[in-house]
């Protein structure tokens, strides 16, 4: 796990899959440079920052929503798996996660297009942004973005079956490298010590999170699987998302006048506290055994679990070094954000998200033979690969 033999390509296999893993990417970067139609692109233009208006376009442009629909749709399928272990062994049998997988495709499509909807609806508000409003604009840019989001997930499978890594997860953090990219590229540009300081905060946040979950990965017997911190942390925060808002929805019901921007709310540390408290819990719920009923059948068992022996209904001590590897990382993420002078390049939750989905990449690569292209789903976690 987590090292690629010599051996184990060809060096043309090798080169073929990162020119397939590059040409993805390169489609993705090329279509956020591509603004979404019935917009008036020279008032763009005209209000794009010094610096460019590629950034700018990229806003506005059929790849805005991303990975976000898929995502969302994703959340629902493993939050769902997490509460309800039945449901997470019926979809470990590879019927029935076929299903699962195509029922997620299709809720993501749909996501994509209530998204779309909404957002040409605001874009109609910006004055002057839309020469033509209604319903024509509004269609094509549903149209536009439904489409676009039904290519990423198609590239996504290319780039798993063909290229390096799994493609889900190398198209959702690509953004956030792009966005560190461009920051670093600021920062470095900034005079005094605010610039070369949080660049050099950053760095030590991305190297302390892969240095602590590659233990997790490593150690004997592994103490996690590759995609397990990238979910709890991922429904961790979610469960937090989902909390607050369902709070401060009840406070504008009411008492409108004392319910605080959203915005303000989200950002305040009890997010972070909620968020936190969630990765703990979703950790402990997918540690639950899911030999129950017809899930003995699946063959899925915890991890670490030997095969035979007694397993107990929810193995909550088993998910501590995972729980406390996560909330130490979010944490010292934190305490440095408040010894820089400056936010750092990405906040800690982004950080341990691409740590994590590098790792994911780095496990596929370093597996004996790819398998199929298929979503990132899971059931309970799986027991690691032990030729890893």
């Amino acid at each position: 796990m987590l090292t690629l033999p010599a051996a184990r390509w060809t060096q043309p296999e090798l080169v073929r899959r990162i020119a397939v893993t590059l040409a993805v990417l390169a489609l993705y970067r090329a279509g956020s440079h591509v603004p979404l139609p019935g917009l008036d692109v020279g008032l763009l233009l005209l209000q794009a920052p010094s610096r460019g208006s590629g950034a700018y376009i990229g806003l506005v442009s059929i790849m805005t929503l991303g990975m976000t629909p898929l995502l969302s749709a994703l959340v629902l399928v493993e939050m769902t798996k997490t509460f309800w272990p039945r449901f997470s062994a019926w979809a470990a049998v590879p019927h029935n996660g076929r299903r699962v997988e195509q029922a997620t495709v299709a809720a993501a499509l749909v996501l994509a297009a209530l998204q779309a909807g909404g957002l040409a609806v605001a874009l109609e508000d910006v004055v002057g942004l839309v020469p033509d409003p209604g319903f024509g604009f509004r269609a094509g840019v549903v149209v536009s973005l439904t489409a676009a989001t039904a290519v990423l997930v198609w590239l996504a499978a290319v780039m798993s079956q063909h290229g390096i890594g799994h493609g889900f997860w190398i198209l959702l953090v690509a953004p956030s490298i792009a966005t560190a990219s461009q920051r670093v590229i600021d920062r470095a540009g900034e005079f005094g010590a605010s610039g070369p300081t949080t660049i050099a905060l950053s760095a030590l946040l991305l190297v302390v999170s892969i240095a602590g979950l590659a233990a997790l990965l490593k150690a004997k017997p592994p103490f996690t699987e590759p995609t397990e911190p990238a979910w709890v942390s991922i429904l961790g925060f979610a469960l937090a998302g989902w909390v607050v808002t369902a709070a401060w929805v009840a406070l504008v019901l009411v008492a409108p006048e004392q319910a605080p921007p959203f915005e303000q709310v989200a950002a305040h540390d009890v997010f972070l506290l909620l968020g936190l408290g969630g990765m703990a819990l979703v950790a402990g719920l997918r540690r639950r055994s899911p030999l129950l009923e017809s899930g003995a059948a699946s063959g899925a068992v915890p991890v670490g679990h030997t095969p035979g022996a007694a397993v107990p209904l929810v193995s909550l001590a088993a998910a501590v070094p995972l729980v406390a590897a996560l909330i130490g990382i979010v944490a010292f993420g934190t305490v440095l954000s408040h010894i820089s002078d400056a936010s750092l390049i990405l906040p800690p939750t982004k950080v341990l998200l691409l740590a994590a989905a590098g790792l994911i990449v780095l496990d596929g690569m370093a597996r004996p033979e790819f398998e199929l292209a298929s979503l990132p789903t899971s059931g309970t976690a799986s027991t690691p690969n032990p030729q890893s």
